[in-house]
């Protein structure tokens, strides 16, 4: 079974910072940087749609009852999860060299369609993005798309800056 999912991007995106940290201070960054930028850009390639957002899955099968016969994706946004994903990639980029000549480009494209998408969808007048069971926590937070624009604030200007971490 060779499915994917939101999810899934958040259970192993957001150990990947700490992959890309275990790499630079154990002199592996080679790998582990092309591990961690990898598997960003393998689910987005899986689940990332037109408006910038990604869908909650992905089956390559087609089998499952939600997935499309024809895209395999899941018809469900899971906000939460695109949020953290979001954040994740965020993080990596600012870790891994500017100069990294495989992905950095890659990711770049993705939180930019992130914020896009976050922008496109949110509530003018209340920011957060509309839907059942709203939260006010942090984590919920996170997938109104508020945190991932401002984290993601230094890319619209010059492609190199990043968010760095000190």
């Amino acid at each position: 079974m060779r499915e994917i999912s939101t999810t899934g991007a958040v259970r192993s995106a957001s150990p990947n910072p700490f992959l890309v940290e275990y790499g630079k201070q154990f002199n592996d960054a080679t790998y582990a940087n092309d591990e961690a930028t990898k598997q960003i850009v393998v689910y987005a390639s899986h689940l990332k749609q037109p408006n910038g957002l990604m869908r909650h899955a992905y089956d390559e099968a087609r089998a499952q009852t939600w997935a499309d016969p024809v895209t395999g994706v899941a018809p469900e946004y899971w906000c939460r999860a695109i949020g953290w994903f979001g954040m994740a990639t965020i993080d990596i980029l600012g870790i891994i060299p500017a100069t990294h000549p495989r992905r950095r480009a890659q990711l770049i494209t993705i939180i930019r369609d992130l914020v896009a998408g976050f922008a496109r969808y949110q509530d003018p007048t209340t920011g957060p993005l509309p839907g059942p069971g709203q939260s006010s926590s942090r984590p919920a937070r996170v997938g109104d798309g508020s945190v991932v624009r401002a984290a993601a604030a230094p890319l619209r200007g010059d492609t190199a800056a990043v968010p760095r971490r000190r």
